[in-house]
């Protein structure tokens, strides 16, 4: 049985482009397919892009290469599998579904010129993306286009706060997630000091202030950031420098991506350099092949906060299922399940807007949604206008013997002010 800590303020709840055009049928999920079709007209009588009588053109922009690919491909390829099953039931609401995906390499102007030719193709959304650095590129160029930006695996806050109208988060952003965890773990291991380190994204800065005055309104000091850029090569220098300043810190806070938290933690085995209580972390350092790589690290005492349940749990069997019957089968991880359920996420939306189905009822069928079970692997999903973030709790997860293992303990994001 699952518990549920609250918090004292919880919130009311060169590139070559790779290009893949898949066919296919749905019914409860969501299709894919290169269907032709008229365009279908809105209940208004003007043309929907990406609408036709039978068919709903998906455009996607993710990371296929680049030193994140890895990370970044199993996401998209959960998402296909879900799409494609769904399109082999039948389609929504009498509709198949296209989706075109190009490969942005992790780079802002390449996502930007693929959003730009997927405008061009005629698409109704703009579905996933992995990576803040793309998804903070292309958000703008979505909004001023009134073109739907669902569910990308991105954590950037000018992208919610002000909200941007058309851009639907999934995951919660650095500084709601950031506050949750660290009240949990003040909770449960006693407030200390705490070091944070993130690899360079926009808006990092912003969000080491907040922070920092999360953790000493908490009660705990703030001892120091770091920043680092995707792919830092070596990390001794960083690692060596902070040693200095901060020689025993009670926290290590990571929100550096996988491949980066790599390299940091081999240092800190080297240089002998641990927290003292605790190291924390967000999604991307609860990666287990990251934690079975670098176990000593993570043996010490490790909790994390993911925006996904387990694999192996309850809740991500469906996923698993589906997964399993792809061809080749993929494999089950905390990516994976993210990517089913994202487009199972997808799917609940199109369904919701039926056949009158335009950018705007696909906002307004989000938008109601308040606390609702959309998908097994996700907690209940809220949408509002002045906060479209979807996530509203995360799950905590601890590592024994080198596993990560679900607590049980789903702990609410906490809504901060970066004023």
């Amino acid at each position: 049985m699952s518990t549920t800590w609250r918090p004292s303020h919880p919130r009311t709840r060169k590139i070559p482009r790779a290009r893949i055009t898949c066919v296919g049928t749905a019914a409860l999920l969501l299709g894919v397919t290169a269907c032709a079709g008229q365009a279908a007209p809105s209940s208004a009588g003007a043309a929907v892009p990406g609408v036709t009588s039978n068919s709903i053109s998906i455009g996607v922009t993710e990371q296929l290469s680049g030193e994140a690919a890895g990370f970044c491909s199993p996401i998209w390829a959960a998402a296909k599998a879900v799409i494609d099953q769904a399109n082999a039931s039948g389609g929504v609401a009498g509709r198949k579904i296209k989706y075109t995906v190009l490969d942005d390499g992790n780079i802002g102007p390449t996502g930007l010129a693929n959003v730009k030719s997927l405008q061009q193709q005629g698409v109704l959304a703009v579905f996933g993306e992995c990576g803040s650095v793309v998804a903070g590129a292309v958000a703008p160029y979505l909004e001023q286009n009134g073109i739907p930006f669902l569910f990308p695996y991105a954590t950037v806050r000018a992208m919610a706060v002000p909200p941007l109208k058309q851009v639907f988060l999934m995951l919660p952003l650095l500084e709601e997630e950031g506050a949750g965890l660290v009240k949990y773990v003040f909770n449960k291991y006693g407030p200390g000091s705490v070091v944070f380190g993130a690899d360079v994204i926009p808006g990092i800065q912003s969000t080491i202030n907040t922070y920092k005055q999360i953790v000493t309104q908490d009660g705990g000091t703030w001892s120091g950031s770091f920043t680092t850029n995707t792919g830092t090569p070596d990390m001794t220098p960083l690692l060596l420098q902070l040693k200095a300043d901060n020689p025993h810190p009670d926290y290590i806070f990571s929100n550096l991506s996988t491949g980066d938290m790599g390299g940091f933690a081999q240092a800190m085995v080297t240089q002998g350099y641990y927290p003292t209580k605790q190291l924390i972390g967000t999604n991307t350092v609860a990666n287990q092949a990251l934690i079975t790589a670098h176990a000593a690290v993570f043996n010490r005492g490790s909790t994390l906060a993911t925006a996904v349940a387990l694999p192996g749990s309850a809740a991500a069997q469906a996923c698993a299922s589906i997964l399993g019957q792809a061809s080749p089968p993929i494999v089950v991880t905390p990516n994976t399940l993210f990517g089913c359920g994202e487009a199972q996420t997808l799917i609940a939306a199109l369904q919701g807007a039926g056949r009158n189905l335009t950018p705007n009822t696909l906002r307004s069928v989000m938008l109601s949604w308040r606390n609702k079970d959309v998908s097994a692997v996700f907690p209940p999903l809220s949408f509002t206008s002045s906060f479209q973030v979807g996530e509203q709790e995360m799950f905590i997860d601890v590592v024994q013997n080198g596993t990560l293992v679900s607590t049980g303990v789903t702990v609410p994001t906490t809504e901060v002010s970066t004023g």
